[in-house]
């Protein structure tokens, strides 16, 4: 299974694309999503972006004389230090508040944070609203799969915990993501302790049990242990977002242990070019449900991950119109577990 993923910039039949990027609240500051950021400009001629940041920062010479960057200060940015009621309690002076409320206002197209991840879920659901029936949104990655193609991994850290209803729709959102790039007919599994109907904490056996009663009965693929998430059949892996988060970051972890073992070695880093992939490439994560374009990147993000973060946004800006219809279109009531 491939999806359809490659996206050329500078097509004749694009409309320009406006980005709202809140570039405060980063591990490493806005200098590096400014470096991100004028990276992607180059590649893309048909995009443009409005830079969210505060009075204090200094914008120096970046984007000198570039029509397509617009930049809006704020007095405040939200910290992950602070508690979600301290954060949130005077949140309309934040950069993040703007970012969203500029794709609320229409002035930007999608909304991009290296920031909070959970004020930014908060603050995007009030803002721009979710589809019908949806009791929680999860957060959602595209993952390499070992047939050369892309999985998709949800929840990867927004609800960490989850009952048997909100995995049931996570799988649902997660295939409607799948078919908007470019599969059809994906299939959905679980991640449990094991493949059998029988095991596992009640929420996921509540979870086997929906799908199995639902008109999605087709595409499910049941239960898999988390180590054949690259290899198995499912397009779509379902897990609650303490799991999630401990997989992605668990898997990007190794992939750097790996690769900085290996690298040492001239032959091994032509090797590892040719059949590695730097967890830096997946990059970008898109909250399901909203109504509106939001990604997420890594607050820990340097250069190069931005960059792979920014052209994914770019990519699913192209198609989240069908996304939006085909979730529009989509049942997320539950069905009867009888």
């Amino acid at each position: 299974m491939r999806f359809l993923w490659n996206v050329q910039g500078n097509a004749n039949n694009q409309k320009m694309s406006t980005f709202a990027i809140d570039c405060m609240g980063g591990d490493h500051g806005t200098d590096v999503v400014f470096q991100a950021v004028k990276k992607v400009l180059d590649e893309f001629s048909d995009l443009k972006v409005n830079l969210f940041i505060t009075d204090s920062v200094d914008v120096g010479s970046h984007f000198k004389n570039d029509a397509r960057v617009k930049f809006y200060r704020s007095s405040s940015y939200i910290s992950a230090d602070l508690s979600i009621y301290d954060t949130l309690k005077n949140y309309k002076s934040t950069s993040m508040y703007m970012a969203i409320q500029s794709v609320a206002q229409n002035e930007s197209d999608a909304v991009f944070t290296v920031g909070h991840t959970a004020p930014y879920f908060l603050l995007a659901k009030k803002i721009l609203g979710t589809f019908d029936n949806l009791s929680r949104l999860p957060l959602a990655v595209v993952i390499p799969s070992a047939n050369g193609g892309h999985k998709i991994l949800t929840d990867i850290g927004a609800n960490l915990e989850c009952s048997g209803e909100d995995l049931y729709q996570f799988g649902l959102l997660g295939q409607n993501f799948a078919k908007a790039l470019g599969k059809d007919d994906a299939k959905i599994s679980l991640i449990n302790v094991g493949h059998e109907a029988t095991k596992g904490p009640l929420a996921l056996r509540q979870a086997y049990s929906l799908f199995q009663n639902s008109k999605f009965k087709q595409n499910f693929e049941g239960f898999i242990d988390a180590d054949k998430i690259f290899t198995c059949a499912a397009d779509v892996i379902v897990t609650d977002g303490f799991s999630g988060n401990c997989i992605s970051k668990a898997c990007e972890g190794t992939s750097r242990f790996i690769i900085g073992k290996l690298t040492k070695y001239w032959i091994m880093r032509k090797l590892m070019s040719l059949f590695l992939d730097s967890a830096d490439k997946y990059n970008g994560a898109i909250l399901l449900g909203i109504r509106k374009l939001c990604i997420k990147a890594h607050g820990s993000s340097q250069v190069p991950s931005l960059v792979s973060a920014l052209r994914t946004m770019y990519k699913f800006s192209q198609k989240y119109n069908y996304l939006k219809q085909s979730l529009c279109e989509t049942d997320f009531s539950i069905p009867s577990n009888k």
